[in-house]
């Protein structure tokens, strides 16, 4: 009989796509942390700009109240928080679009985690069964030596 396993191969097998699916849930990770950071970026940036629009908008109706403005310094305003929330608008939209390839990234980094969970489970399923059947072929053997044993030593010897 012989004391190799034969499903060795398969074992190997199982234990590399373990580490494969390890390195790609990794990888994932980066990239998920990676987007949310571009996400974080984008939401800090939309908040300033809004702070700093609202900031010089409040100071200029500051400025008609008290009446230092002129017409052409109201038209000027106008534009400037006209411009202002276009650009406001436009951040909120890239704030959107991280935010989607957020959830995204993030949707693929479960997927990638339910296929190592996968990996594992079979790896772990091959190494179970490798360790019965050791313990198998051990009882085997040891049963084989046994009835040896008595056989040489119970006077059973060459009446096989």
């Amino acid at each position: 009989m012989k004391n190799r396993y034969p499903l060795e191969a398969l074992v190997s097998l199982r234990e590399q796509r373990v580490d494969e699916r390890a390195r790609e849930v990794a990888d994932q990770r980066q990239r998920t942390d990676a987007a949310q950071a571009r996400a974080e970026q984008a939401r800090r940036q939309r908040e300033a700009e809004q702070a700093r629009v609202g900031e010089a908008v409040t100071a200029e109706r500051d400025r008609v109240e008290d009446g230092g403005a002129r017409v052409a310094d109201l038209a000027a305003a106008a534009r400037f928080a006209a411009q202002g929330a276009a650009h406001i608008e436009a951040l909120g939209q890239r704030e959107q679009e991280l935010s989607q390839e957020l959830r995204e990234e993030q949707v693929e980094e479960e997927r990638r985690r339910r296929a190592l969970a996968g990996a594992d489970a079979d790896a772990k399923a091959v190494a179970e069964h490798r360790q019965r059947w050791r313990q198998e072929r051990a009882a085997q053997i040891e049963a084989r030596e046994e009835d040896d044993a008595a056989d040489v030593f119970g006077g059973r010897r060459g009446k096989r």
